[in-house]
């Protein structure tokens, strides 16, 4: 009967220790709502800047368990798919659910058009910006075919 009592005790007192601690869950998904396997997923309290870092299971679910009460940054990345990245506040026993879509990362291309002097004929080149510009004076701009 004591070790009973013991056990019970030392059941309740581990139930009771959850309730000092928080945690966050979720899914990380595509646009279109698929999992995406294999995503970095880090929780850094701001306070202490302590991280812990987890990759998504195959059905892209993470799990952070006994988090300490607290501000939290939650970033996720996975190659192909601009980072995401979310603030929660913490409390006493807190369980949140927080479903990530990450988004398709984007590369910007501009193309740059110019004239050459001595040919009179426009040129293109392709670059990493989103700046589209030509570079052409006005004597240039009426040889140009068109």
């Amino acid at each position: 009967m004591k070790t009973f009592i013991l056990l019970f005790a030392l059941l309740t007192a581990y139930a009771q220790e959850s309730i000092h601690y928080a945690s966050i869950s979720g899914r990380v998904t595509d646009p279109s709502g698929g999992v995406i396997a294999a995503a970095q997923v880090t929780a850094r309290q701001t306070a202490t800047n302590l991280t812990t870092t987890l990759l998504t299971d195959q059905e892209g679910r993470f799990r952070f368990p006994y988090l300490k009460v607290g501000l939290y940054e939650i970033t996720a990345k996975h190659t192909g798919f601009a980072p995401f990245t979310r603030t929660l506040t913490l409390s006493l026993g807190s369980a949140f659910e927080l479903p990530i879509s990450l988004a398709l990362e984007s590369k910007d291309t501009a193309i740059t058009v110019t004239a050459d002097a001595s040919f009179g004929r426009p040129r293109c080149s392709e670059s990493e910006s989103q700046v589209v510009s030509s570079s052409s004076s006005a004597t240039q701009k009426l040889n140009l075919p068109g």
